[in-house]
């Protein structure tokens, strides 16, 4: 398209840097994207089976349960697990990657 909007009496070798510049940019442009889409497919991998794993213990909640960081029953269906197995309420759970009994932190 930029070629056929030259004048006819122009040499390629006057636009060639130009040309090549932005050829490298726009494959550089398009290999960035591509790493950092596979990047992102992995890092979701990642936490899909993490949350899978995390699937498999079971979470047992019973009428003498008590949250271990305000000690009163789960009345609520609304709870926190925590991947070291502690579960508290919502509202005691503030922070996601610390668990508020052992103060594990569980971020990367």
């Amino acid at each position: 398209q930029v070629l056929a909007l030259l004048p006819p009496n122009w040499p390629i070798s006057t636009v060639k840097a130009f040309l090549m510049h932005s050829l490298r940019s726009s494959i550089d442009t398009y290999r960035t994207v591509k790493i950092e889409h596979s990047l992102a497919r992995g890092e979701n991998l990642q936490v899909r089976t993490k949350f899978i794993q995390n699937q498999g213990d079971p979470v047992v909640i019973t009428g003498n349960t008590r949250c271990p960081v305000c000690n009163l029953p789960f009345n609520d269906a609304a709870f926190v697990r925590y991947p070291n197995g502690i579960v508290t309420h919502l509202k005691c759970g503030r922070n996601k990657t610390i668990c508020p009994v052992t103060g594990t932190w569980f971020g990367e």
